[in-house]
């Protein structure tokens, strides 16, 4: 009995792997929406919230990776992307770790990864767990802090993973502000060099969908730019006022 059940349970595993495996195939070659417009809208608050928290202390950070792309090739979020993604100075990390306690508060997890923080909205705050060190999520949106570390006249992410996660600090300073949906966020002064590096010299023409997290050429889908591929994800709004209770210091 307990062989066939254990035998059930992976044919289960294997139906439901090959079922989305094929469905995010699907969708790659489309460039579908990715997600549900409640979860663009969380995503949206989120770094909303976040760059009012880092603003007001005085807290630098920049716009990248697939969302400095967005903001420059849709003006908001690629509607076949699911995160965020923000960098900062590795000697701003004191004052990012200061502010974890408010991010608790707007209802954040403020989570170490590999290659810098994640911040994380729990979709369902009950169902979240903690094994071996580790925090759970039954669903999630999140938004990915890098870490930049200089290294003579560039500032570096995480190059194990993303060797092309760099910029020269010419390319960043004096930082500007980017339309992103109806938010204007922080970003590099020179943003195409960075992207020509990161998604190849036709990331305005040519949209390569991760059809996985695989670091590997076959986990893209190479899809030409329609006109109507270049709207952002929506909703785009309307956003909540959620940090101007917490930056006066009123217990929210």
């Amino acid at each position: 009995m307990i062989v066939v059940f254990l035998g059930t349970v992976l044919l289960i595993e294997l139906g439901a792997w090959y079922f989305f495996k094929e469905k995010t195939n699907r969708f790659a070659k489309t460039l579908a929406p990715l997600c549900h417009s409640t979860v663009i809208l969380s995503l949206y608050q989120l770094l909303k919230d976040t760059d009012e928290l880092l603003t007001a202390n005085q807290v630098p950070y920049l716009i990248t990776g697939g969302t400095l792309l967005g903001a420059v090739r849709h003006q908001g979020i690629i509607p076949w992307d699911d995160d965020i993604d923000i960098a900062l100075p590795a000697e701003a990390q004191e004052q990012f770790i200061a502010l974890i306690p408010a991010f608790k508060k707007l209802g954040y997890w403020v989570l170490p990864e590999i290659f810098g923080y994640r911040i994380v909205k729990p979709v369902h705050p009950s169902l979240v767990w903690q094994w071996m060190g580790k925090t759970y999520f039954w669903k999630m949106i999140c938004l990915d802090v890098f870490t930049l570390v200089r290294n003579n006249d560039k500032a570096e992410g995480y190059l194990p993973l993303w060797p092309n996660d760099y910029f020269y600090l010419h390319e960043i300073y004096p930082l500007k502000r980017y339309r992103f949906g109806a938010l204007w966020v922080q970003g590099p002064q020179k943003a195409t060099p960075y992207l020509d590096r990161s998604y190849g010299t036709e990331w305005n023409t040519v949209a390569y969908r991760q059809t996985s997290h695989k670091i590997h050429p076959n986990a893209f889908e190479r899809v030409t730019l329609e006109p109507k591929h270049r709207q952002p994800a929506q909703p785009i709004g309307p956003l909540t006022d959620r940090t101007s209770a917490l930056l006066k210091g009123v217990k929210i």
